[in-house]
């Protein structure tokens, strides 16, 4: 199964951020009722040794929303200089946006989202045509729709060729595809893995991985039930 990068940590980047507004208003609520100061509530801590909330606020917007910020550069440092030391601070702190739109952050998270709908468009098409037997889908064009999943990869040869021969107790028709790709290991390992999920009833009859100068190459010959359009 392919992950994206705005899948495995984008969204639980709004959801922090978006849990700590409400834990905020929740901390407040909580004082008005119990007659508590702002400066006691604001400042207590669970234990000696522990951050106050106010320093929790900070970190976990800094391990979310501020990370985010710092997608373009592909570097990451804790930054603790600016210590909210009121609700509204705290609040102002969460709100702040760590990508806004118009920033390099912002455009690159919104780039992640547009490969995320992809992904979804292409899993959505291709569900559609192994379940609409009479759009004969082509077992060539789902392969090639897989990998679009998979840029690092590169396609070398996609070919419609002869399905292994049927049982003779079965004359069920086969769609056969010849199939090279080049990349590193653990991206092929990954592109069988998603055309495996992807394609549950496909069958493989012949898989070759080889090492040559221009990098790893997976070779196979594939074929799924149905006549070849």
């Amino acid at each position: 199964m392919s992950l994206s990068l705005y899948e495995a940590f984008v969204p639980n980047c709004q959801q922090v951020v978006g849990a700590l507004a409400n834990l905020i208003d929740k901390g407040e609520a909580f004082a008005k009722d119990k007659g508590i100061s702002d400066e006691d509530m604001i400042g207590a801590r669970l234990a000696e040794d522990m951050w106050n909330l106010p320093w929790h606020v900070r970190s976990c917007w800094v391990h979310s929303a501020y990370v985010i910020s710092l997608l373009p550069s592909g570097e990451f440092s804790p930054d603790f200089t600016q210590i909210p030391d009121s609700w509204d601070a705290m609040r102002a702190q969460v709100a702040s946006p760590g990508a806004a739109p118009d920033t390099p952050a912002g455009r690159l998270v919104q780039a992640l989202a547009a490969v995320q709908r992809e992904q979804a468009a292409v899993d959505a098409e291709v569900a559609r045509r192994l379940a609409d037997g009479s759009a004969g889908a082509r077992l060539q064009e789902l392969l090639e729709r897989v990998l679009r999943r998979h840029e690092r990869l590169t396609l070398m040869r996609l070919a419609t060729g002869p399905a292994a021969a049927a049982s003779a107790a079965s004359a069920l028709p086969l769609q056969g595809v010849e199939l090279a790709v080049r990349g590193a290991y653990p991206d092929l390992a990954q592109y069988v893995a998603d055309i495996e999920r992807t394609l549950p009833g496909l069958r493989w009859d012949e898989l070759v991985v080889a090492r040559g100068d221009a990098g790893t190459e997976l070779r196979a010959r594939v074929a799924l039930l149905g006549d070849t359009p």
